[in-house]
């Protein structure tokens, strides 16, 4: 019943691959019991170019007038379908253009051109509206890009959410939210939703993020099925590659296309590789292999981090060291660190970090008195010049810690915009310029700190210029922070004049 739209293919019949029957064979699963659907929510996440939107506009017009439902057992035992009364069919998308190109147009072209329109007598005249397909027996096709509200009450047959990880804005998560919530209305109708996307970029917290986390919580290997929370979630991606890679190891990377875009082999070209160089290294490796990376937006490379730790080597900071401190910290869910900068030559290095351990109990909390022993230890230890501390958490032993060191121990807000993304760009270019090392210092349980939380860091756009983020829930970014404070202070200390002694020049 279904053709081709615009294209080389267009008007000819629909012929699946094997990997995308698969998929509906899972989609439309049934219980052996019952006949109902076992899933509710399916998501489909490929690169981009594998015609998963062509897919999902065959769903589309599949779910307006073909037999989608079950009805009842054959003589055989095999399954008869039966149509929807009066479906109802959102699109939703992050802006009405998006949603008419990808999906409502290659539904518009199915249903009017070919067997179909004869069959179920869809004419553009009568049916297609800007945004909406009226089917003739009733029910319609539309595309949502309104506000949640507008959202309220509605009682859907089917959803379809197009590119889950451009899905950025609240207005938008929150216009999803309402639409999967007025599913279960027509429970007779067997309603589900049909999520597509390409790999999300860490930082934005998409709402493709939020189906990512919940699949890795049920399963780690793909496609994710289970039955218990109706929940399909079909993947595949190659593994990420550095820039070199891309640029310089064309095999390896013919190899990782292979492995995101499976039998769709039409996307393994020439064509494909050389767009990827052109692209950043992100986007080269979210978009064409569905992985999931910082986006273009990180804080810091990771190769100028290795490289002020290769260049600290096995140096550390010695007692009784002129030395600033910076400290950042939480209670429970996020890290608190402790990190100190050698006046002398900028050498970074940790005091102390404290995280949730994996085994620990629902009511763990960061252990205050063992945290502010080792903000004490450190003026016993070091020669303190600057106390940089982040005091929303910590207020109570900042003030006494102020009360004993009242010359060196101040309260640095991080929340403050203006300086604190002068304080970033401060750290991140003494870094990427050499002027700042970093002691190794690998903790055996939560690995090397330092490196791997300036490594999660994000940047996020504020009306001062930026500030920084961790890309996940799960991701710290606590010990660049406090870095970040320690190296504040130490930058502040300098311009009140630390290291600077009179001389006195003999004129010949």
């Amino acid at each position: 019943m279904l053709v081709h739209g615009p294209g080389a293919k267009a008007g000819k019949p629909i012929r699946l691959s094997s990997e995308a029957v698969i998929f509906l064979v899972h989609a439309y699963r049934l219980k052996p019991a019952t006949g109902r659907r076992v899933y509710d929510t399916v998501v489909l996440s490929r690169p981009k170019g594998w015609a998963k939107s062509a897919l999902d506009a065959f769903v589309k017009a599949f779910e307006a007038v073909g037999p989608c439902r079950f009805s009842h057992w054959d003589d055989d035992g095999r399954p008869v379908g039966r149509s929807v009364v009066e479906p109802w069919i959102s699109l939703m998308a992050t802006e009405e253009g998006q949603a008419t190109s990808n999906t409502f147009g290659p539904v518009r072209d199915c249903l009017l051109n070919g067997p179909a329109a004869e069959v179920y007598g869809f004419r553009e005249r009568d049916n297609v509206q800007a945004d909406r397909i009226v089917i003739p027996t009733g029910g319609l096709v539309e595309v949502r890009t309104r506000s949640a509200k507008s959202a309220d009450g509605g009682r859907q047959t089917h959803l379809g959410i197009d590119e889950a990880h451009l899905l950025i804005l609240p207005a938008l998560i929150e216009q999803v939210d309402t639409l999967l919530t007025n599913l279960p209305k027509r429970a007779g109708d067997d309603p589900w939703a049909l999520i597509t996307s390409t790999a999300y970029a860490l930082g934005e917290h998409s709402y493709a993020e939020t189906l990512w986390d919940r699949a890795a919580k049920l399963s780690d290997t793909a496609p994710v099925t289970d039955v218990e929370s109706a929940f399909l979630f079909d993947h595949r991606e190659g593994k990420a590659l550095t820039r070199e890679e891309i640029d310089g190891d064309k095999d390896l990377v013919i190899a990782q296309l292979r492995a995101a875009y499976g039998d769709a082999e039409w996307m393994v070209t020439d064509r494909v590789i050389n767009r990827m160089r052109e692209e950043s290294t992100a986007r080269a490796n979210r978009y064409f292999l569905n992985a999931v990376v910082p986006g273009d937006e990180s804080y810091i490379s990771l190769r100028h981090v290795d490289k002020a730790i290769e260049a600290a080597g096995a140096d550390r900071i010695e007692p009784g060291d002129d030395v600033c401190v910076g400290f950042d910290g939480s209670r429970a869910d996020d890290g608190t660190a402790l990190y100190a900068v050698r006046m002398a030559d900028g050498l970074v290095q940790r005091l102390g970090y404290w995280q949730r351990p994996v085994s620990a109990p629902p009511d763990w909390k960061v252990p205050g008195l063992a945290v502010e022993e080792a903000m004490r230890e450190a003026f016993s230890t070091y020669k303190v010049i600057k106390f940089y501390g982040d005091p929303p958490y910590w207020p109570n032993e900042i003030d006494r810690l102020g009360r004993d060191f009242p010359e060196q121990v101040f309260e640095w807000f991080t929340s403050r915009r203006m300086p604190m993304w002068q304080a970033l760009e401060r750290f991140r270019i003494a870094i990427e310029e050499g002027d700042a090392k970093i002691a190794y210092d690998h903790d055996p349980q939560f690995g090397d700190v330092l490196r791997t939380h300036l490594g999660n860091a994000v940047r996020t756009p504020v009306p001062a210029g930026y500030g920084i983020a961790k890309p996940k829930q799960k991701s710290k970014i606590d010990a660049a922070i406090a870095a970040t404070l320690a190296w504040e202070a130490r930058a502040d200390a300098l311009v009140d004049g630390w290291g600077m002694h009179s001389v006195s020049r003999m004129i010949l």
